[in-house]
């Protein structure tokens, strides 16, 4: 059914539908359900009506591409692929030949090229912007302590005699006095002893803030000093041994260290607001300047 409906898609249209599909179901178009496939259809066909508008503007009309670079855009699309043998039968798979395809990526390459062109006129973000954004969202200048830390997991099953709460306690206290007395061993043992996926990792559990482990363990970590190990501590999964590999304090970010990435979240912004302004009087049939 869902082939059928593939090899009714509009020519026009079965570029679109294949990168829509694939963007929002991650799968090509004769794959989806016919149920998906309609509403992939629907879109594409709107989308094709926007770049048509947005092809018929004045803007648009001094557009020129290169045949270098529509060459290197289908290049790009190619390399996705482990051959061109492989690239030439997808395009099979989804009713496209090379000629349509490459026209149809020069049209969206086209409407990329108008886009980028409108946005080039909003206002360039000052430093009054970026030191009113800085003062306004001063939680988010906040750089969160880190550790990096380990630890060897040994867990309870009162079903399995050997993993019972008391014989694990055992255990885990049995391996804190191995690593009291042989610290630099803790990645070995680990890989030893951990009944936890990160065992063949040597117990890493990367690099750690606050509000990502269980509240028992974090409660501990972060009181441990750097290259500290911590007594046995319980937690839902069974009992732990953390060690404390490195401390990054927390820090609130100067207005200079924070510059850049303000600049990009603000242009981005701006660009979007830009854009969508611009597209509106489009799609409401008035004049652009």
């Amino acid at each position: 059914m869902t082939e059928a409906l593939t090899e009714k898609i509009e020519p026009d249209l079965r570029y679109i539908v294949l990168r829509a599909s694939l963007a929002k179901y991650e799968t090509p178009p004769y794959k989806l359900s016919s149920d998906k496939l309609e509403k992939i259809i629907k879109q594409a066909q709107n989308e094709h009506d926007i770049q048509s508008k947005i092809l018929s503007t004045t803007e648009a009309m001094d557009v020129f591409l290169s045949d270098e670079a529509i060459d290197r855009a289908y290049q790009e699309v190619i390399s996705r692929y482990e051959n061109k043998d492989e690239f030439h039968d997808d395009l099979a798979k989804n009713n496209l030949d090379e000629i349509r395809f490459r026209k149809s990526l020069q049209r969206d390459l086209k409407v990329e090229t108008v886009l980028e062109r409108i946005t080039s006129k909003s206002v360039q973000i000052s430093d009054i912007d970026v030191m009113i954004y800085y003062h306004m969202h001063q939680q988010k200048m906040k750089k969160p302590e880190i550790r990096k830390a380990r630890h060897i997991l040994i867990t309870i099953n009162d079903d399995m005699p050997e993993n019972s709460r008391e014989n694990s306690l055992a255990k885990a206290n049995m391996i804190l006095d191995k690593l009291h007395k042989k610290p630099k061993k803790f990645s070995e043992v680990a890989m030893k002893y951990s009944e936890c996926p990160t065992a063949y990792k040597g117990g890493e559990l990367g690099s750690v803030t606050k509000g990502v482990l269980y509240p028992e363990l974090e409660e501990v970590l972060f009181t441990l000093k750097e290259k500290q190990l911590s007594d046995v501590t319980e937690s839902p999964l069974g009992f732990h041994i953390l060690s404390c590999d490195e401390i990054q304090k927390g820090k609130t970010l100067s207005i200079a260290e924070a510059t850049p990435a303000i600049k990009e979240l603000l242009e981005k912004r701006r660009k979007k607001v830009c854009q969508q302004t611009w597209l509106s009087k489009v799609l409401a049939g008035e004049k652009n300047d």
